[in-house]
This record gives C-alpha cells, sequence and structure tokens, in this order.
C-alpha cells in the first residue's frame, strides 16, 4: 500500500461509508475499530478533519486512550465544513474531546480553516506547547487575555487568515496583536486572504499596519514575510518602521495587486539601509503589466540575492538579474500571459552566462522565451492553442545550458499539462503517429522533450540526469490509483524519471511528496505543472 504520511481521517470515514452501504452496520463499526488499530502507528504523523463526520463510533475509536493515532500525530489540519468557516456545534465539542485526548505537547504543527474563538484558542496553546507552525484564525480579539508567552514559547512561524473586506480587514488584522507581540521565536509570518476568498476580492491591507500590532515602539526581527492576496496600496505602513530589514532574508507577495506604490517604498528602504534579502518570490495577478517597472526598480536597489521567482505579464530587464549575478544559483520566470514576450534566446544567453552560479532555472513554457525551437526536441504541444509545432533541430540554446558550469536543474512551469499523466504510457505515442487526444498529446511531447533533451545534455557533458514532474489539478484530489511501470501511484506522489547510460526515460518510480526535495536535489530537470 501507498504511504500513509499523508493519510487523514477523511480516508477512514471513505471507507466506512462503503460498508454501510453494504447495510451491515456492524460490520461498519468493525473495519473502524480495525482499521484504526492495525495501521502502523508510525504512519499517523500528519492528521486532517472537519471533526463533523456522521460516525460516532469512528470518533470513539480516535479518542479512545489505546488509540493507536493520537500519539503519533505531529501535524494537525481542521478543515472548513461551510464557506464562512465558523465553528459548528459539533466540531466545537468535538475539537475540545480531541485536544484533551491527544498527548500533551506532542504537536509541532496546527492549521485550522475555521475561525477561532478567544477561549477555543487558549485551550489549544495550553494543551500543546511545543507547536512551532501556527496557522490560525480569529474571530475576536485577545486582548484581555492573560499572558500568552509561556504557551508560545517554541513557536516561529505563524499564518494569519484575514477574513472581511476592505471596513473590517483591519478591525480584524487588531484581532493578532497579543499573538504576534507574545510569540517570543517569532521569525516568519504570512498574512493572507482565506483559501475560499473569490481570486477577484483581494483583501485590502490599507490599513492593516504594524503600529497595531502595540504602540509601534518595537520592531520584529523576522527572517520571512509572506503577504498573499492582499491589496498592497498606498496607505500602507513602511515595513522598515516595524520589520528589520538587516534579518528579513525572504519576501514573498503572491497573488497580490495594487503593488505599485508599495514596492516602490520597498525600493527605498532596501537602498537605504543594510538590506539581508536572499529570497524574494512576486507573483501578481493578470493585469499587473504597470509594476513591472517597480518591481525592476526594486531588484536593482540592492544586491545579494540567491533565489529570484517572477510571476509576472511582462520580464523585468536582464540588466537587473545580472545585478545579482554574483550570489544569484536560482531564477525562474514565468507568466500568465500567452502572448507574453518573456525573454528572448539571446537575453536567456546573457542571463546564463553572467550567473555562472546558477544552479536552478525556471521558464515558463506560456512564454515565447529562448525562442523554444532552438531546444532541439522534435515536437511539442504549444499549450496556447494546442496545436502541435514541429520544431527545427538546432540546438543553439541548449549548447549554453549543457555548458553553464553549475546549472543541474530546470524547471519548466506550466500549468497546461495537468492532465497528462491520464495517458497509460507515454512511449506509445511518438512523432509518427500523432494522438487525437488532447491528454495523449501532451504526455507524447512532455516524453519526446524530456528523453531529447536528457539525451543532448547528457552527450554535452551536463550535470542534468533527471526529469520530474508533479500534478497539482483538484481533479486529483481524492485517492486513486494509476497503473504504470507496474507501480500503483498515489495522485499525491511526484514522478521521476531517470535517464540512464541510453539516456533514455526507462522508469517512473513514485516519490512522497515530503521528501521529493531531498531526493531530487541532484541533478534534476523539473517540471511543475
Amino acid at each position: 500500500m501507498a504511504s500513509f504520511d499523508s493519510l487523514s481521517m477523511e480516508l477512514v470515514v471513505n471507507i466506512c461509508e462503503f460498508v454501510r452501504n453494504k447495510h451491515d452496520q456492524t460490520n461498519a463499526c468493525l473495519v473502524n475499530r480495525t482499521f484504526c488499530s492495525l495501521v502502523s502507528a508510525n504512519l499517523w504523523k500528519t492528521f486532517s478533519t472537519d471533526l463533523c463526520c456522521d460516525d460516532a463510533e469512528l470518533f470513539d475509536t480516535l479518542v479512545h486512550p489505546k488509540s493507536n493515532i493520537l500519539p503519533n500525530i505531529k501535524h494537525f489540519h481542521l478543515e472548513e465544513t461551510d464557506t464562512d468557516c465558523r465553528f459548528q456545534a459539533v466540531q466545537q465539542d468535538r475539537f475540545t474531546i480531541f485536544m484533551m485526548a491527544l498527548p500533551r505537547n506532542k504537536l509541532v504543527e496546527f492549521s485550522s480553516e475555521v475561525r477561532f474563538g478567544s477561549k477555543m484558542f487558549r485551550m489549544l496553546v495550553q494543551c500543546q506547547q511545543q507547536l512551532h507552525k501556527l496557522e490560525v484564525t480569529l474571530s475576536e480579539s485577545l486582548v484581555g487575555m492573560p499572558v500568552l508567552s509561556p504557551y508560545l514559547a517554541a513557536v516561529e512561524h505563524i499564518c494569519i487568515q484575514i477574513y472581511g473586506d476592505v471596513v473590517h480587514s483591519a478591525r480584524r488584522f487588531k484581532n493578532y496583536g497579543p499573538l504576534l507581540l507574545q510569540t517570543p521565536k517569532l521569525d516568519s509570518l504570512q498574512i493572507k486572504a482565506p483559501k475560499l476568498a473569490r481570486t477577484d476580492a483581494a483583501i485590502s491591507i490599507r490599513r492593516i499596519s504594524f503600529p497595531a500590532l502595540g504602540d509601534g515602539s518595537g520592531k520584529f526581527s523576522l527572517k520571512r514575510l509572506e503577504l498573499a492576496k492582499l491589496y498592497l496600496d498606498l496607505n500602507h505602513t513602511r515595513i522598515s518602521n516595524h520589520i528589520t530589514l538587516e534579518t528579513l532574508a525572504t519576501l514573498k507577495l503572491d497573488d497580490c495587486v495594487k503593488c505599485g506604490p508599495f514596492l516602490a517604498k520597498l525600493s527605498s528602504e532596501f537602498a537605504g539601509s543594510i538590506c539581508a534579502l536572499k529570497r524574494l518570490h512576486v507573483k501578481l495577478r493578470s493585469g499587473s503589466s504597470d509594476t513591472t517597472h517597480d518591481i525592476n526598480h526594486l531588484i536593482m536597489s540592492f544586491k545579494g540575492l540567491e533565489t529570484l521567482y517572477l510571476s509576472l505579464d511582462k520580464p523585468v530587464s536582464t540588466n537587473s538579474i545580472i545585478n545579482h549575478s554574483l550570489t544569484l544559483t536560482s531564477f525562474g520566470f514565468s507568466s500568465d500571459i500567452s502572448d507574453s514576450t518573456g525573454y528572448t534566446r539571446s537575453e536567456w544567453t546573457s542571463i546564463l552566462k553572467a550567473c555562472t552560479l546558477l544552479t536552478q532555472l525556471g521558464i515558463d513554457f506560456d512564454t515565447k522565451c529562448c525562442e523554444w525551437n532552438d531546444l532541439g526536441y522534435d515536437l511539442f504541444v504549444d499549450s496556447a492553442n494546442r496545436e502541435w509545432s514541429h520544431l527545427s533541430t538546432s540546438k543553439g540554446f541548449l549548447k549554453v545550458i549543457a555548458s553553464h558550469p553549475s546549472l543541474c536543474s530546470i524547471r519548466a512551469l506550466d500549468p497546461s499539462f495537468l492532465d497528462w499523466m491520464k495517458v497509460h504510457n507515454p512511449d506509445k505515442s511518438s512523432s509518427d503517429t500523432i494522438p487525437t487526444d488532447t491528454v495523449e498529446l501532451a504526455a507524447a511531447a512532455i516524453h519526446v522533450f524530456a528523453t531529447q533533451t536528457l539525451r543532448y545534455l547528457h552527450i554535452h557533458g551536463s550535470k542534468i540526469r533527471y526529469l520530474a514532474w508533479k500534478p497539482l489539478s483538484s481533479s486529483y484530489a481524492q485517492p486513486y490509483k494509476l497503473e504504470f511501470e507496474g507501480e500503483v501511484i498515489p495522485s499525491y506522489a511526484y514522478y521521476k524519471g531517470r535517464a540512464n547510460d541510453d539516456t533514455v526515460v526507462k522508469r517512473v518510480v513514485a516519490i512522497p511528496v515530503d521528501g521529493y526535495e531531498q531526493e531530487m536535489r541532484e541533478s534534476s530537470i523539473f517540471f511543475d505543472f
């Protein structure tokens, strides 16, 4: 059976539902007890549930003093049951029972899509005082609560989800003031809109500023700051007033809008201080091309970036990237605009020649970057129009990649190939027999590209030897089986094809999500679809 590291309560419930459909309630209870007792204890590390399953017998089995599950849970995720994400009565009762049944101080990570009141939150942190990561939504303020710092002594990362509109979001953000101020080891902060928020309804951060956390006299020594799905407009406070830039190593702006003024302020702050920023991720929504100039100015305002990932309508200048050539080891660019000009082959060549320390390169197939016909594969699917393109065999740009002194990972970003994995065997497709099915088309193109690229790089002495890609489609959220090369592969697995001595991708194995980065750290090509 596949790894159970990410097995959730939902899977157990599904098994019980199957038995119940057979009209045998006794057997259903037996399955509950047997399954929960037989599954190896060390496999229950991550546990996800909404605590609202109808099967009371199952819940009683899970929280039983002799439970094989609770003593081993390290990561707990509480799922929502409605769009408002309020605590349901049954949820609140069962959560209290669940917390009391869990061994104290065992959880290292807790996340919730359900809004917490102050009393429920206090119970959580009192019972689990070894939390390192905490993702929580507060429905009321913690102001006036007794001191929390003894219970938050181990917390290093906090993720805040803000519900509300332009008017209410500021007030709700103030709920978190005592939480942030009483977390002594806090070095990573994430502020974002909830998962269920509409993609076109970013929450305003206009009046959400760090002075709201207290009197504004102190500064947070954060190493990482992430702002996601927020409006970042003119009235946002200066980050340097409240965060020590000398310690901020990672800044991530994900799916934010109206970023121009905010980025302009950042540029002036970074340019006028000692900046420790090493990793910058900026992903803006389509239609944000007017902020490209501000991002370009920001990247030029300091030096020392090691990782730069940009998802924009238009690329920044090559000079801004080369500005970090002495330190840059990972660079990626992608765009949601299918007709984006991207970078030309000559621009990519200048970037690669200047950035000699690069080990990872990310390229988006949706852009017309580097004149893809120079990459040296026979055919590929144009993700914009789904048509076959017979490409030339010129390998000019590929030679630049092969001759690069340190490059060992290419990450190709394109969500249009999410469904390639439905194909039973990509080896059956070739340029001689063009399939009509779009899914098989994509799979065949990926296979041809991978095989020929790996072969060419191998011949020219490149360090790249692996190919990996992962599916992220929501349609595969439920567990399923895919027969491939004799393997039964779960939906949450990563796929790896390895180039052997003859440089042909011959085998595919499943890699658990949690372990793929470490295993694939060596020479690799990634397809992050």
